[in-house]
């Protein structure tokens, strides 16, 4: 081979992709060839994959559940490169909750965050639900004052942590089975914020790399993801309740027209009430599948499934 060929191949070469941690490496090894478990029932008796990552090799993870587009609950040790997030996190007692002094220590309290303030989940006060950008002093104010019994909960949600603070990709790295390869979405904004960085383009850095800090009765409504992509979730402390919609039946989550989804597809909700404008809810629970995810659990929701998320206790997580 000429050196001119050598060359033109190293310039078109990828860049190299960050080390897998320590903690990663070994289970990978320690777990090649090992086959993973068989599903077990969730909450609503739907079969669902819950598994250890650490036993399953990530190409396992992408045929069987990202390209078969099924929904499943990782466990396993946190990876060591997470340190500084678990920081954010304490025990009282039993019971593991978000550290409101040491994200604001971490973050600073001027630091603006975005805040959903609405009614509590179950609350059917019609109050509408509205987005805030706030100092996150504030939110940490009302996070240590609030009331269990208001009808009215803040919820921090969609906050761009460590773009904000400088620290993609050194806050914390997704596990092998999220690598970039596979996360077109985040890959696509490494490349830009690259390009941004060496001053080949303009505009500002960005990426879909988010932190959630939500009090028990905080809620997400009915939605799928951004261009209908994958997620996945990890509760670094809390209990989130997921309900899940396959894509086969989007079409019953919107009113009869088909132009307006659902904010609320459980059953006696107001949505549920009104079955002359939402007349297919009924039916499409008969696919819903209902997950509790724990501390230390990471969901994985494949591309296209409509879900809402309520938080069954105080939650801080990363996605």
């Amino acid at each position: 081979m000429d050196s001119a060929t050598l060359s033109d191949q190293t310039a078109g070469r990828k860049p190299r992709k960050p080390r897998p941690s320590r903690g990663e490496r070994r289970a990978s090894k320690r777990n090649r060839g090992t086959r993973y478990p068989g599903p077990k029932k969730a909450d609503s008796g739907t079969l669902i994959e819950r598994l250890s990552w650490q036993a399953l090799r990530p190409e396992q993870f992408y045929f069987s559940f990202q390209v078969q587009n099924l929904p499943a609950v990782l466990d396993g040790p946190l990876p060591d490169s997470w340190g500084a997030l678990q920081r954010l996190a304490k025990r009282v007692g039993k019971e593991c909750i978000p550290d409101i002094d040491a994200i604001v220590g971490m973050a600073g309290a001027d630091t603006m965050v975005p805040v959903d303030v609405g009614a509590r989940d179950g609350v059917s006060s019609g109050q509408e639900t509205a987005r805030r950008q706030m100092a996150l002093r504030d939110f940490a104010a009302w996070w240590k004052s609030r009331d269990g019994a208001s009808d009215t909960v803040w919820y921090l949600k969609d906050w761009h942590m460590a773009r904000d603070l400088g620290m993609s990709g050194v806050l914390y790295q997704p596990i092998l089975h999220f690598a970039e390869e596979h996360d077109w979405l985040n890959g696509w904004w490494d490349r830009v914020n690259a390009e941004r960085l060496r001053g080949e383009s303009s505009g500002r850095l960005d990426d879909y790399r988010f932190v959630y800090i939500g009090c028990e009765g905080s809620w997400t409504p009915l939605h799928h993801d951004v261009l209908a992509s994958y997620s996945w979730s990890c509760n670094l402390c809390g209990v989130k309740r997921w309900l899940l919609f396959p894509p086969e039946v989007t079409p019953l989550l919107y009113d009869k027209l088909g132009l307006n989804l659902a904010t609320d597809a459980r059953a006696g909700s107001a949505d549920d009430r009104d079955p002359t404008r939402f007349p297919g809810l009924a039916k499409a629970r008969e696919s819903m599948i209902t997950v509790v995810q724990t501390a230390g659990e990471t969901m994985f929701v494949p591309s296209g499934w409509h879900h809402q998320v309520h938080n069954v206790a105080d939650c801080l997580s990363v996605k």
